[in-house]
């Protein structure tokens, strides 16, 4: 309030009027106003160059000083407001995107493979190792936790250290037959090469020589 009533009389230094001494009632109830606003504002309105004093001849009364402060309040309350405004509509707008995304990207899949497990790599049954990873699952001294059959998902969950030592394993035992093995193997071709089958013979038909 002492501030409050210095800034009165800060104010009132800008009447000739006011030379005379404001009764200290007056004083008071201006002072008793400023309260009412943001301090920043009651020290502007009170500024005897730029406040309230500029704009009237005579010492102003209590709705003179309601009318100066009254804009800049206005003027904060719609700062105010753009702010909340523009907050709500920021987190309107991240909470569409959140639930677009939801609705457009595919949930992620869990993990079907227990905890503790070491299987990582899943094996259907169409797949060439299949055979062997389902025998080694099945061989002695195998730890039960390298391996897994969904009840839901034909197939098996191996390590991938089995998965790569059947690949190197199928890698190394694979090679390319020469065409003299595969005549030992399955004897000779079905048909003569064209050295062996001699000139060519010439068919006829309805006794005219096809050519």
């Amino acid at each position: 309030m002492p501030e409050a009533i210095d800034a009165v009389g800060s104010m009132l230094s800008g009447y000739p009027n006011a030379a005379k001494g404001a009764p200290n009632s007056y004083v008071g109830t201006i002072a008793a106003l400023l309260c009412t606003y943001p301090k920043s504002i009651a020290l502007r309105c009170a500024d005897p160059l730029t406040g309230v004093a500029r704009l009237t001849k005579f010492m102003p009364t209590v709705s003179d000083v309601v009318a100066w402060c009254e804009a800049p309040v206005e003027s904060m309350e719609r700062i105010v407001e753009f702010d909340v405004r523009s907050d709500q509509q920021l987190k309107e707008r991240l909470e569409r995107e959140r639930l677009e995304r939801e609705q457009t990207d595919p949930p992620a899949k869990s993990n079907p493979v227990p905890r503790g497990y070491r299987c990582n790599v899943f094996v259907p049954p169409h797949a060439p190792q299949y055979q062997a990873m389902v025998e080694r699952a099945h061989g002695p001294n195998v730890d039960r936790r390298d391996w897994f059959m969904q009840p839901d998902r034909v197939g098996i969950w191996v390590p991938l250290g089995w998965f790569d030592a059947e690949q190197a394993k199928v890698a190394k035992t694979w090679r390319r037959y020469t065409g003299k093995e595969l005549m030992e193997m399955y004897g000779q071709p079905p048909y003569p090469s064209p050295t062996e089958a001699g000139p060519r013979a010439t068919p006829q038909l309805d006794g005219f020589s096809v050519g």
